[in-house]
């Protein structure tokens, strides 16, 4: 009995086997003749759209570079200005030497907004700077 039901059952399950095989190559011939592939002009209109879109990323990447490059020079420019500017006011006792222009900011008596315009500070470190000094000038 048990061997009689096992063979009903690897029937059964090779026939559901053989209409599903069936039914997905039915289906696959079916989506196939569905799909229709692009035509010529829509490779053409594809193809076009992709050259917009290169040159369009390579205009903003030529404006990117070309904005650091300016932001360069003028990052370039402020340095020189800060050396020339330490060299011609030398402040041998301000304990913060590392700040190049800390002698100009300390003894300026310019507002500290303008001042920290100025030199790339903030206008909060600008009156630390000031206030450090007055501390040690007492």
């Amino acid at each position: 009995m048990e061997v009689l039901f096992s063979l009903l059952t690897l029937l059964g399950m090779g026939y559901a086997a053989f209409v599903g095989l069936r039914w997905m190559l039915k289906a696959g011939h079916a989506s196939r003749s569905q799909e229709m592939p692009l035509s010529p002009t829509d490779l053409k209109v594809l193809e076009e759209s992709a050259a917009r879109l290169m040159s369009d990323l390579r205009a903003a990447a030529d404006e990117c570079v070309s904005r650091v490059q300016l932001v360069l020079a003028e990052a370039e420019h402020r340095i020189e200005v800060l050396e020339s500017r330490r060299a011609a006011a030398p402040c041998p006792t301000s304990p913060s030497a590392f700040l190049p222009y800390t002698c100009e900011v300390i003894n300026s008596s310019e507002p500290a907004a303008d001042v920290a315009r100025q030199s790339g500070l903030t206008t909060g470190e600008v009156e630390l700077l000031r206030g450090l000094r007055r501390i040690s000038a007492r």
